[in-house]
């Protein structure tokens, strides 16, 4: 656990908002250690990557505060549900393995099951839709993920500090998505919550790599709750004032459109005009408690 904590850094102040989820990765990292797997090495290292992304959020400047409770919820069961599609890895690599003799392996196998049934039951025991299929883990946000802005750029800045993205246009990202040359584990899409039409959704802080995946129609496999700041919210509030559809963004220099990637016949397209008065509640102006605001689900994020 102290390894895991070294890792987190100084983000590992807030650590006990996820303190079962970093119990569950040091048990999954201490059987991992025992077959040397790089694969999985490499996805508990993204994930807890990833957990401290949103555990610096939670003490960002302006951040909103209220939305705290439901986004450490979302992502709870989020990091969750991937660290049973790693354990899942893990167990295979433990069957397939020759580095262990058989009390050895008997004994790591025994701990990444109980493992996996731990891990499931907070997950399902919430009341919400599941985010496992019959292969683990699955995007939870197919189609249900909105655009956080009205225009995105046609490449990615060259000044971004994520190498695979710098500099490169968005379509060549989006072909080498469909073309299986550049994997989703690449690609980072941090998320947030915001009041839009009376209810939470759930929008994209990375506008443009989420156009690359809905363009690609590959589904993302970092997804990142962040708590917002007050900017993060403003940005809603002005696709309202504009009448905007969030499920739609355009491209500045061609004024081309790309829709939130399709998941089966889930989605419904939202209803606004430009005479709707805006409902979005920005921090402090929030009017709801957090007890009866809607929990952060697949559910309630659906368009």
């Amino acid at each position: 656990m102290s390894s895991i904590r070294s890792s987190l850094g100084s983000s590992s102040r807030q650590a006990h908002e996820f303190k079962k989820l970093l119990a569950f990765i040091f048990i999954a990292g201490s059987c991992l250690y025992r077959i040397q797997d790089q694969a999985c090495s490499k996805d508990l290292a993204l994930l807890i990557e990833d957990v401290k992304l949103t555990l610096d959020s939670l003490n960002a400047k302006d951040s909103v505060q209220a939305l705290k409770k439901q986004t450490v919820s979302l992502a709870n069961e989020i990091y969750l549900a991937r660290l049973y599609g790693i354990s899942r890895l893990i167990a295979h690599s433990l069957l397939e393995s020759t580095q262990l003799d058989k009390d050895s392996k008997k004994e790591a196998l025994a701990t990444i099951y109980n493992l996996m049934s731990e891990v499931r039951s907070p997950v399902r025991g919430q009341g919400q839709a599941s985010f496992y299929s019959h292969e683990g883990f699955s995007n939870p946000f197919p189609g249900h993920l909105l655009f956080s802005q009205k225009f995105h750029g046609p490449q990615f800045s060259n000044k971004s500090g994520r190498a695979y993205v710098q500099g490169k246009s968005i379509q060549d990202m989006a072909e080498q998505l469909r073309n299986q040359t550049l994997s989703p584990d690449d690609l980072r899409i941090q998320v947030y919550l915001a009041r839009y039409e009376g209810k939470n959704y759930t929008f994209a802080y990375n506008n443009r790599t989420w156009t690359v995946f809905s363009r690609a129609q590959v589904p993302a496999s970092r997804i990142v709750p962040i708590l917002p700041t007050q900017d993060l919210i403003k940005r809603i509030y002005a696709l309202i004032i504009e009448g905007h559809n969030p499920n739609t963004i355009y491209e500045e220099t061609k004024n081309e459109a790309s829709a939130s990637i399709e998941h089966k016949n889930e989605m419904r397209g939202l209803q606004m005009t430009r005479s709707q008065k805006p409902q979005l509640e920005l921090g402090a102006e929030q009017k709801e408690t957090e007890e009866n605001s809607p929990q952060p689900s697949p559910s309630s994020c659906r368009m």
